[in-house]
């Protein structure tokens, strides 16, 4: 008896193994990307002297599908009722002239198939239909899902072709102080449309009411609007009783008459955003601004920005000079002032700062400052006089040198305050592949740091990682080289009015990984 077990084992196991050595594309679905369709129109022809259930029969049994993949397949007699088709159930009805009928053709596949990868079963696009020999194309209004995996596509007849069921068309949304728009188009085939009128008024979300509008109206917040479409049926066409309507930007509609040949249909439009059209500046003594073409409404205001004066006359040593000051976005002139005569602008010298950044220590900066007057050396306290501002903190210092004596106008210089140097401690191998890089707590005028690391000692090539929080006191690196010797140096950095100030780089140190 154990014999005997023990060859059943052995004999599992080898299926087993057979099984796994089969590839996993030998269990894949076999994949449809064609259906054939066969349908008779002659023998189920779609006639006002016949039922809806004659006809209906006569599809069941005059179609197929040529296709072994199919674990079933129906054909039925189906109608479109306000965009939704539905499937013939009372057999008893006549068919009437004024509905436009299709053939639906059900589709289940069997286990082991599948549709192409992209396609739903809501979207056919990518599989090839085919009815009597010919390639048939649904647009994605034709084709619906049911439960248990069907799949239905509906199939219209030649002879339904001429009948529309359906009303498409754009026009331009409302747009906020604009006129109306005429312009109308449409996708649909078969007939034209056009924009009788534009109505406004306070019951316009219900269809109902409403005051004509005329063409140089323009349209106002708080108030609704709907469009009069006329859709006429081109030769050879006719509309059925129950259309289905879709216009872009619209809210709802109602059709207000209709025949076989023309419909006119009232559409709730929805407001389009208002795009401002500014004009130029205009500005007074505090602010600037502009004015939208369209709507006259102010935009853009803000505060003038002072710019540096401008020199209109040099003073001479009899006669005096002018120069004015104005803003740097409108260019209106905020301040004017007289140069008196035997002076000189300052403006025209050059200026040098001893430095152009500091590292920040908690105290001031104040770079001496130098100004030349062609081959004259200027002296601070007889031609100019020097005042700093935000020259403490980490950030861009101000440094106004502004002419005395024999000097008028001023000059401004900037220089940068960056954060202190950081101390890096040590860098020491977390694991093959890993380092971890170590510093002195370094959280006074700090946002965040930069580790830096390379293969190569002087940084020819190099990576940059950054830490956020001043708070942190190390970064552990992976996904490096087993066995390299990496160089790795630390920065501290801050941010200030959206600029990122960066502080010198530590001293380098070295672990191999």
């Amino acid at each position: 008896m154990l014999k005997s077990k023990s060859k059943i084992l052995a004999i599992l196991l080898s299926m087993v193994l057979v099984i796994g050595m089969i590839p996993a594309s030998a269990f894949a679905d076999t994949v449809v990307t064609e259906l054939n369709f066969t349908y008779d129109e002659a023998a189920c022809k779609i006639d006002t002297s016949l039922t809806e259930g004659q006809v209906d029969s006569a599809i069941g049994n005059n179609s197929s599908l040529d296709e072994t993949a199919m674990a079933n397949f129906s054909a039925d007699l189906a109608y479109l009722d306000q965009g939704t088709w539905y499937i013939v159930a009372d057999g008893t009805n006549q068919v009437s002239s004024d509905k436009q009928y299709a053939v639906f053709f059900g589709v289940r596949l069997k286990d082991g198939y599948s549709w192409p990868e992209g396609v739903s079963s809501e979207d056919m696009s990518g599989v090839k239909i085919m009815v009597n020999g010919k390639e048939y194309k649904p647009s994605s209004d034709y084709v619906s899902a049911y439960p248990n995996g069907w799949v239905f596509i509906s199939y219209i007849p030649d002879g339904q072709k001429s009948k529309i069921a359906k009303l498409e068309a754009s026009t331009a949304a409302p747009i906020l102080y604009k006129t109306p728009s005429y312009e109308v188009t449409t996708a649909g085939e078969g007939y034209k449309v056009s924009v009788e009128n534009w109505y406004s008024g306070p019951k316009i979300p219900e269809l109902t009411g409403g005051t004509v509008m005329a063409p140089t109206d323009k349209f106002r917040e708080g108030i609704k609007y709907m469009v009069e479409l006329k859709f006429t049926a081109d030769e050879g066409y006719s509309f059925i009783d129950k259309l289905s309507v879709s216009v872009a930007n619209s809210s709802g509609w109602r059709i207000e008459s209709q025949d076989s040949k023309t419909v006119v249909a009232f559409v709730y439009m929805e407001y389009a955003k208002h795009v401002h059209s500014p004009g130029d500046w205009v500005s007074d003594s505090g602010s600037h601004w502009k004015v939208c073409s369209v709507c006259d409404e102010k935009v853009d205001t803000a505060v003038h920005t002072a710019g540096s004066w401008i020199v209109d006359k040099e003073a001479t040593d009899v006669t005096e000079g002018s120069r004015h000051m104005e803003c740097t976005v409108c260019h209106y002139v905020m301040k004017t002032e007289v140069i008196p005569a035997g002076k000189v602008s300052i403006e025209s010298a050059e200026a040098k700062l001893s430095a152009s950044s500091y590292a920040y220590t908690g105290a001031v900066k104040r770079p001496v400052v130098t100004v030349k007057d062609g081959d004259k050396d200027l002296v601070e306290g007889t031609d100019f006089a020097v005042s700093y501002s935000n020259n403490k903190y980490v950030g861009t210092a101000k440094v106004t040198i502004r002419g005395i004596g024999d000097y008028t106008g001023e000059i401004v210089k900037t220089f940068k305050i960056n954060p202190s140097k950081v101390t890096l401690s040590k860098v020491s191998k977390v694991s093959s592949g890993k380092f971890k890089a170590t510093w002195k707590k370094h959280s006074t005028q700090t946002t965040g740091f930069q580790v830096r690391y390379s293969t190569s000692s002087t940084f020819k090539t190099y990576k940059t990682v950054t830490v956020s929080g001043k708070s942190a006191v190390s970064k552990t690196v992976s996904k490096l080289k087993k066995g390299k010797k990496y160089y790795v140096k630390v920065r501290a950095y801050k941010t200030v009015n959206g600029t990122r100030y960066y502080g010198s780089w530590s001293a380098v140190k070295s672990v191999r990984v």
